[in-house]
C-alpha cells in the first residue's frame, strides 16, 4: 500500500533559477564576430580607395535621392552634393565628371547601385553625422557588417545541416581567407554581391526544407537587393537547383509531402518580386523608364563578351581559385570533397546538402571558364565561391577531427584531453589556420596580392606570368602618400604613372599641402619632362607595379631616376617611387 508524501501544508517551493550558461555555439559565434568586427574596424583606415573609387559618386546621389525624394539627384548626370564641399571629403564630384564628361547621362546604368548606396549611408553615420572615420573608410564600413552578418547566417546552416565544427571551421576560413579580408576592406561592390548571394541561397534553401512560403517571399525580396548589388545573383537558381529537385525527388521516394500549392505559388512569384524590388533599390532605371533598363540588359551582354579568347574553354579561373587559396584551405577543401565522395559511396546516397555546397563552389568558377565568358582581376568577380570553400573545408576539416579524437578516446593517457576535447579542437583548428593568419599579418594589408606557396608567391607569380598579379586597384597608394608626406622634399612635384585619378581625388585629403600633383593624363612624355627641366623641381613619380596600365612617362623615366621607395610583398614589388632631380641647364637624358 502506497502512501501519499507528508506535507507541512505549505505550498511547494519554487525550484531556484539559475542563469543558465549560453552553449558553446552560441558562445563562440559571439566572441568570433565581435572579435572579428573590432578587427576589421580597427584595420578600415589602412586600405585605400580602390581603382573604381568613382562610383562612390554614384552611391552618394542615390542616398540623396533616397533621403530627399528630389528625383533630379537621379535624373542629372552631376549634381554638387553638400558633403562635398567639405575640405575633408575626396572630390568624387570632379573626379566623376571628369572620367565621365559633364553629358554622360548613359553612364550610371553601368553601376550595380546598392553597395554604393550603403557604403553611402555608412559614410553618413560614421564621418557625417559621427566624426569616427574619414570618409573612405567610413565608406568602406558597410562591407564589414555585411560580412559579419553573412558569417553568422552560413554558421547557423553550417551547424545545422553539417556539425558544429564545420561550421567553427567555416566561418574562421571565410574570415581569413587573404583575398577575401582586402576585398571586404575597400570593395563595395563584390563583397555585397557575394554577401547578398549566400544569404538568398540559405534563405531559398531553408524555406523549402521548412515549406515556410513566407519565407520564400523574404527570399525573393533578398534576391531583387542581389541583383541591384551585381549581375551575379542571375546564378543563384543555378546553384540552387539541382538541390531543389534532389529535395523534391527524396520526398517523393519517402512518400511524404512534396511541395503544398502555396509554396508553389510563392516560388512562382519569386521573379516578379525580384525584378520589382531591383527596380526600387535602383531608381535610375525608373527614370526615362525603358530607356535606362534596356541600357544595362544590353550591357549585361557587353560585359560578358569581351574576352579575347571568346572561342575556348579556359582552366584560369580554376588555376586562379587553387594558387590564391591557402595551403591549409585546400588540405581541407580537398578532405572535404573525399568526405562526401565517401559517404556517398557507402551510404549509396547523395545528401542535398552536399550537392548544394559542390554547385555552389562549381558554378561561379565555371561561368567565367565557359567560352566567350570575361574574367579578370583574379577571383575578384565571383567572390561568391569562397563560402563555398569554407562549408566544404569545413566538412573536410570535422572529419579529421572526428578520426582524430576517435583516436584519442582509445588511448587511457589521452583521457584528460578527451574530457577537454572543446578547447583541444579549437586549439587545433586555430594553429591550422595560423600559418594564414601569419602571413596576413606579416603582409598587412597588402592581402590582395596573396599567392599560395605553390606557385611561390606573388614572385612566383610573376615569373609564371600569372595575370594581374599585382596591386590591380592600387590600393598601396594610401601608403605611397603616407610615405610622401613624411620624406617627400618640400615643394616637390607628384606625377602618378599607373591609375592617377584614384590620387587626384583625395590628394585635398591625404597629399601634404606643398606637395604639387601634375596629372600626367593624356600628356606626352616628352612634354611633361619639358616641364619639369624648366621649373627645375624635384619630382616623385609614384606607381604600382600594372604594367599594361602604365602612363608612358613610367618606362621613359624609370632607367634615369632615383628609386626611393619600394612596397614589396613575398619578394615582388608591388608600388615603387622615383625621385628625379633636374635643373634647367641640365635636362634628364630620357628626353
Amino acid at each position: 500500500m502506497s502512501h501519499a508524501p507528508a506535507t507541512s501544508g505549505q505550498p511547494p517551493k519554487r525550484p531556484r533559477r539559475s542563469f543558465r550558461r549560453p552553449r558553446f555555439h552560441r558562445a563562440f559565434l559571439g566572441l568570433f564576430l565581435l572579435g572579428f568586427v573590432w578587427l576589421a574596424m580597427a584595420t578600415v583606415s589602412d586600405y585605400g580607395p580602390m581603382w573604381d573609387c568613382w562610383e562612390y559618386y554614384i552611391g552618394d546621389k542615390n542616398l540623396a535621392f533616397f533621403m530627399s525624394g528630389d528625383i533630379d539627384y537621379i535624373r542629372k548626370p552631376l549634381v554638387n552634393l553638400d558633403i562635398y564641399q567639405r575640405g575633408d571629403h575626396p572630390d568624387w564630384y570632379a573626379l566623376y565628371g571628369a572620367l565621365q564628361g559633364n553629358d554622360a547621362v548613359e553612364v550610371p546604368h553601368l553601376i550595380w547601385p546598392l553597395g554604393p548606396t550603403l557604403g553611402a549611408l555608412t559614410k553618413r553615420i560614421f564621418w557625417d553625422w559621427l566624426p569616427v572615420f574619414d570618409p573612405i573608410a567610413a565608406q568602406h564600413l558597410i562591407n564589414i557588417f555585411l560580412v559579419a552578418l553573412m558569417l553568422a547566417v552560413i554558421y547557423r546552416f553550417t551547424r545545422l545541416r553539417l556539425g558544429l565544427w564545420a561550421a567553427v571551421i567555416g566561418i574562421l576560413v571565410t574570415a581569413t581567407y587573404p583575398r577575401f579580408w582586402a576585398h571586404m576592406q575597400n570593395n563595395v561592390k563584390d563583397v555585397p554581391s557575394a554577401v547578398m548571394f549566400s544569404l538568398v541561397v540559405i534563405v531559398v534553401v531553408e524555406a523549402v526544407r521548412r515549406h515556410a512560403w513566407k519565407q520564400m517571399l523574404a527570399a525573393a525580396v533578398l534576391w531583387g537587393l542581389a541583383l541591384a548589388t551585381k549581375a551575379n545573383a542571375i546564378f543563384v537558381p543555378v546553384v540552387v537547383a539541382p538541390w531543389f529537385i534532389l529535395t523534391l525527388w527524396l520526398r517523393y521516394r519517402r512518400r511524404g509531402r512534396i511541395i503544398d500549392g502555396r509554396m508553389i505559388v510563392a516560388i512562382a512569384a519569386v521573379p516578379f518580386i525580384g525584378f520589382a524590388v531591383m527596380l526600387l533599390a535602383w531608381p535610375l532605371l525608373l527614370v526615362d523608364f525603358p530607356h535606362q533598363l534596356m541600357l544595362y540588359l544590353n550591357s549585361l551582354v557587353e560585359r560578358g563578351v569581351e574576352s579575347g579568347d571568346a572561342a575556348v574553354w579556359t582552366l584560369r579561373p580554376l588555376v586562379d581559385a587553387i594558387v590564391t587559396m591557402p595551403i591549409p584551405v585546400l588540405i581541407l577543401l580537398f578532405a572535404g570533397v573525399a568526405t562526401m565522395f565517401w559517404d556517398v559511396w557507402r551510404r549509396r546516397r547523395l545528401p542535398p546538402v552536399y550537392l548544394l555546397a559542390l554547385t555552389w563552389l562549381i558554378v561561379p568558377v565555371l561561368r567565367v571558364s565557359v567560352p566567350g565568358a570575361r574574367d579578370f582581376d583574379v577571383i575578384r568577380h565571383w567572390l561568391e565561391f569562397v563560402p563555398a570553400v569554407a562549408m566544404i573545408a569545413g566538412i573536410g576539416g570535422q572529419r579529421l577531427l572526428r578520426l582524430a579524437f576517435r583516436w584519442l578516446r582509445r588511448r587511457t593517457v589521452a583521457t584528460p584531453l578527451w574530457r577537454w576535447r572543446r578547447a583541444v579542437a579549437l586549439a587545433a583548428i586555430v594553429l591550422w589556420m595560423l600559418p594564414t593568419m601569419v602571413w596576413s599579418c606579416r603582409n598587412h594589408p597588402y592581402q590582395l596580392v596573396f599567392y599560395n606557396s605553390l606557385i611561390g608567391g606573388l614572385d612566383g607569380a610573376r615569373a609564371r606570368q600569372m595575370p594581374d598579379a599585382n596591386d590591380y586597384w592600387a590600393g598601396s597608394y594610401r601608403q605611397g602618400l603616407a610615405w610622401l608626406a613624411a620624406n617627400a622634399d618640400l615643394d616637390a612635384w607628384l606625377m602618378v604613372g599607373m591609375a592617377e585619378h584614384i590620387v587626384l581625388a583625395v590628394r585635398e585629403i591625404w597629399l601634404r599641402p606643398d606637395l604639387q600633383m601634375k596629372p600626367v593624363t593624356g600628356r606626352p612624355p616628352a612634354i611633361l619632362i619639358d616641364d619639369i627641366a624648366q621649373t627645375g623641381a624635384t619630382t616623385y613619380i609614384m606607381y604600382a607595379i600594372r604594367p599594361e596600365w602604365y602612363h608612358p612617362i613610367v618606362p621613359a623615366l624609370e632607367g634615369n631616376a632615383e628609386t626611393v621607395h619600394e612596397i614589396r610583398v613575398d619578394g615582388a614589388v608591388i608600388l615603387r617611387i622615383l625621385k628625379l632631380t633636374v635643373t634647367r641647364e641640365a635636362p634628364p637624358s630620357s628626353r
